[in-house]
C-alpha cells in the first residue's frame, strides 16, 4: 500500500493508475482472485471470455481463404501484426494441388508482415509475368525488413557487416594501389640509403617486408593499412596524402565501427531467457516451459509479470489479467501498449469508463492508429457519439488504410472487438545489449581483420596514424626519386645528371620540347616507340580501371576518386555477398534480403560506373606516372 501511495500521490498519479484499480476493485469485489493454479470454467472469480485463438481459427473447417481471415483478425485482436507460423507452412511446404501464386497471397493475407511471405508473393507474380504486381510485391518486401522483428535484427546485423567490410577493403584496396603507383621511387630511394649497388629486386622485396611488418607483429591487415598509409604520406602528392589519410580513418571505422553495429544488432538478436519466453507468449506460440521461466521472474521481472499478464488474458482469466498490468502500472512502467493493454482488459470486464481513460493515455503516450480504433470503440460503447466521430475522422485521415481495414473486420463481427498492442520491441532489444556482450561480440567479429593492439584500441590507432601525418608530411619534404611521364624512365636526384624538366628524363625533354638538337631519323624512330609504349600503357590502364576497385582514379592522378571508386566496388561485392554470409535467415526474411542488397549493389554499380565515366572522360591517352 505504501508504493500505491507513493504512485498515486498527486493528480498525474491519480489519473495514471485510477482506471485500471478501479476495475479491479469493481470486479474483485465479486469474488476475489485466488492464487494457484488456473481455475476452471465457472469457477469464483474466473471470467469466460477467452481471447480469440489465431492457431485455433487456421486450423479449423473451412476454405484456406476463410481460415487465413479467421486466424488473421484473431492474431490482430490479440497484438500479433503477423500471423507467420501459418504463412511460413504455406510458403514451405507447397500443396502439389494448389497453385504457388494461391498460396503466397494466403501467406501473405495472414502475415502482411512478413517480410519472407511478399518476397514469395512477387516471385510468383513474376511467375506469372504479372511484372507491375511482382514490382510492388517486391517493393513492399524490402519495406517490411525493418517492420517485422527477427528480420529487422538479420537486416540490421547483415548490413552493419556488410558495409563494415566495404569500407575496410575499399579503404585498404586504395591504400595498396597508392602503394604500386609509388612502389619502384620508394624501393629505389630506400635502396640508396642502404647501398647503391644494391638490385633492384632487393630493394623491391625490402620495401614489401616493411609494408609487412605490422602484419607480422600481430596487427593484421589493419597493420598493413597504416604502413600503406605512411608510404602514401611520404611519397604521394598532396592530394594523395590527405587522400591517404582519410582511408586510413576509413579503416578504423571499418573495422571498428562496423564490428560494434554488428555486435549491438547480433546482441539483440538473442534475447535472454526471460525475453524469449515473453516473446513466445505474445506471438501464441508458448510452452509450459516458457510459462516456468515467467513464474519464476514474476515479481522480480516487470516484462515476466507484463507476460503473464498476456497469458492470463489470451485463456479468460481476466482478474489475473487485471492484477498484472494493474501492478506494472502502479510502478510507473507504463507504456501506450501498456496502457492499452490494460484498456482491453478493463473493457473485458465491462468497465468502460475505465477503459476510456487508458485508451486516451495510451494515445498520449503515441500508441499509433490500433489505440485510436480502441479508443473510438470505447466512445461509442460509452454512448459519445461525437467523441466516436472525431476519433474515427482522426483514424482515417492519419492511417486510411488501415481505417478501412479495421472498420471492415468490425463489420464483420457482432460487437465489435478490441486490438491488443505487442510488446515494444525496444523493451526486448536493450535487455540483451549490455555494454560488455556488444564489446566481446565486436572484439570477436574485428579480430581477424585487427587482431592485434591496434584493433583493440581506437584511441591508440587514432594516436599512431596522427604521428604517421606529422613525420611523413616532415619527411615528404626531402628530395625523392621519380619516373619520366613519358617513357617511365627513373629520376633520381642523386644516381641522375639533373634534366631540365622537373617530370621529363634529359632524352625525352631533348626529343620533345628541343627536337631541332635531335637526329630527325632517331627521332622518328623515338616518337614511334614512346606512341606504341603509350599505347600498351592505355591498354593495360583501361584493363585495371575496369577489373580492380579505384585503379582509374589512382593512376590517372586523381586519388579522390580513386577513394571513391574503391569503396564504391567493394561495396557492391560486399552487398552481393551478404545475405546468409554472418546471420542464417531466420524464417522470416527470405528473398527479400537478397532482393534489398542486390538493389544496395547495383547502386554502388552505378556510383562506380559514374566516376569511371568522369576520369576517363577526362583522361588523355597515356597514363600519368
Amino acid at each position: 500500500m505504501q508504493l500505491v501511495a507513493e504512485a498515486t500521490a498527486g493528480p498525474r498519479g491519480l489519473l495514471w493508475l485510477a482506471p485500471l484499480l478501479l476495475a479491479v476493485a469493481a470486479q474483485a469485489s465479486e469474488a476475489p482472485p485466488e492464487v494457484g493454479p488456473p481455475r476452471t470454467e465457472g469457477a469464483p472469480g474466473r471470467v469466460a471470455d477467452p481471447a480469440p485463438d489465431p492457431l485455433r481459427e487456421w486450423s479449423g473447417t473451412g476454405a484456406i481463404e476463410e481460415r487465413a481471415e479467421r486466424a488473421r483478425l484473431a492474431a490482430l485482436r490479440v497484438g500479433i501484426p503477423s500471423f507467420d507460423a501459418p504463412a511460413r507452412g504455406l510458403l514451405l511446404f507447397e500443396d502439389p494441388a494448389g497453385s504457388g501464386l494461391e498460396q503466397a497471397r494466403e501467406a501473405t493475407a495472414v502475415a502482411p508482415e512478413l517480410p519472407m511471405a511478399r518476397a514469395a508473393l512477387a516471385k510468383a507474380l513474376l511467375g506469372e509475368f504479372h511484372v507491375g504486381e511482382a514490382l510492388g510485391a517486391g517493393i513492399a518486401a524490402v519495406a517490411a525488413l525493418p517492420e517485422h522483428p527477427e528480420a529487422r535484427a538479420w537486416f540490421e546485423a547483415t548490413a552493419s557487416f556488410a558495409a563494415g567490410r566495404a569500407i575496410f577493403f575499399g579503404a585498404l584496396v586504395f591504400l595498396a594501389l597508392v602503394c604500386l603507383r609509388h612502389g619502384l621511387p620508394a624501393a629505389h630511394d630506400l635502396g640508396d640509403g642502404i647501398s647503391s649497388a644494391l638490385p633492384l629486386f632487393a630493394r623491391t622485396g625490402l620495401l614489401g617486408l616493411l609494408l609487412l611488418v605490422p602484419a607480422i607483429l600481430g596487427q593484421g591487415l589493419l597493420g598493413f593499412g597504416l604502413a600503406a598509409v605512411a608510404l602514401a604520406t611520404l611519397r604521394g602528392s598532396p592530394r594523395e596524402r590527405a587522400a591517404g589519410l582519410v582511408a586510413g580513418a576509413l579503416l578504423a571505422l571499418g573495422v571498428q565501427g562496423g564490428s560494434l553495429a554488428t555486435a549491438r544488432a547480433l546482441v539483440a538478436f538473442e534475447p535472454d531467457a526471460v525475453a524469449a519466453a515473453a516473446l513466445a507468449v505474445e506471438r501464441g506460440s508458448f510452452a509450459s516451459s516458457d510459462l516456468l521461466v515467467l513464474e519464476r521472474a514474476r515479481g522480480a521481472d516487470p516484462l515476466a509479470t507484463r507476460a503473464l499478464a498476456v497469458a492470463a488474458r489470451r485463456r479468460g482469466d481476466l482478474l489475473e489479467a487485471a492484477d498484472g498490468y494493474g501492478a506494472l502500472l502502479e510502478a510507473g512502467l507504463g507504456d501506450a501498449a501498456l496502457a492499452n493493454n490494460a484498456g482491453n482488459v478493463s473493457m473485458a470486464l465491462g468497465h468502460v469508463e475505465s477503459a476510456v481513460a487508458l485508451y486516451q493515455l495510451a494515445d498520449e503516450l503515441g500508441g499509433g492508429p490500433e489505440v485510436l480504433y480502441n479508443l473510438s470503440f470505447g466512445y461509442g460503447e460509452a454512448i459519445r457519439p461525437s467523441l466516436q466521430d472525431e476519433t474515427l475522422r482522426r483514424l482515417q485521415h492519419e492511417h486510411p488504410a488501415l481505417a478501412t481495414a479495421l472498420l471492415d473486420l468490425q463489420a464483420k463481427l457482432t460487437g465489435g472487438f478490441t486490438i491488443d498492442l505487442p510488446l515494444p520491441e525496444a523493451l526486448l532489444r536493450t535487455r540483451s545489449t549490455t555494454a560488455e556482450a556488444v564489446a566481446a561480440t565486436a572484439r570477436a567479429i574485428e579480430r581477424p581483420l585487427a587482431p592485434g593492439a591496434l584493433g583493440e584500441s581506437p584511441g591508440l590507432y587514432a594516436g599512431v596514424l596522427a604521428t604517421v601525418a606529422v613525420v611523413g608530411s616532415v619527411l615528404a619534404r626531402a628530395r625523392h626519386s621519380s619516373a619520366c611521364r613519358h617513357c617511365g624512365a627513373r629520376l633520381c636526384p642523386r644516381c641522375d645528371a639533373p634534366s631540365p624538366a622537373r617530370d621529363l628524363c634529359t632524352a625525352c625533354h631533348r626529343l620533345l620540347r628541343n627536337p631541332e638538337s635531335a637526329d630527325p631519323e632517331r627521332r622518328s624512330q623515338r616518337l614511334a616507340e614512346l606512341a606504341n609504349l603509350a599505347e600498351h600503357r592505355r591498354r593495360a590502364y583501361l584493363v585495371a580501371a575496369f577489373a580492380v576497385p579505384g585503379a582509374a582514379g589512382v593512376f590517372a592522378g586523381r586519388p579522390w576518386l580513386g577513394l571513391g571508386g574503391a569503396l564504391a566496388g567493394c561495396g557492391a561485392i560486399a552487398l552481393l555477398g551478404a545475405p546468409g554470409t554472418l546471420v542464417p535467415d531466420p524464417l522470416a526474411v527470405g528473398a527479400a534480403g537478397p532482393l534489398a542488397f542486390g538493389a544496395a549493389a547495383l547502386s554502388c554499380v552505378a556510383i562506380y560506373a559514374v566516376i569511371l565515366t568522369i576520369i576517363l572522360g577526362k583522361r588523355s591517352g597515356e597514363v600519368g606516372a
